[in-house]
């Protein structure tokens, strides 16, 4: 794309002259406002959000399968503190990335609720 800089540069090395600059201007002006014809965009089966509730799944895996890792490497009798705590820390940043840097809004939703999840089975262990 030339600017009109760069056009007047043209003119001021005698690459072009004044008269044929301004004929492409004019053609330029009278091509933008004719109305440009649409075509029929193709359906498309799948769009690219069609892999959210793959990533959620992936996810939810991610998440409890630490939750159990961590279980299993405690060998501690029922629900450890940190063990959740943990889990919900996780399932909390995975909910960041998602929702900042990919802007995946299923997976960060999803995330966020194992995250509150998380928040309430503390609130529940701290009571008993």
């Amino acid at each position: 794309m030339y600017t009109n800089k760069d056009l007047d540069l043209a003119v001021a090395e005698g690459i072009f002259s004044d008269t044929a600059i301004n004929k492409f201007r004019s053609l330029r002006l009278l091509s933008d406002s004719a109305p440009v014809p649409t075509e029929a965009k193709p359906t498309q089966v799948a769009d690219a959000r069609a892999n959210d509730i793959f990533v959620v799944m992936g996810c939810m895996l991610l998440v409890f399968g630490s939750l159990w890792t961590l279980k299993t490497i405690t060998d501690a009798e029922g629900v450890s503190v940190l063990i959740v705590f943990i889990s919900a820390m996780f399932g909390f940043g995975l909910a960041k990335v998602f929702s900042l840097k990919r802007q995946f809004a299923i997976p960060a939703i999803a995330l966020l609720l194992a995250c509150v999840s998380g928040v309430l089975t503390l609130c529940i262990v701290a009571l008993l």
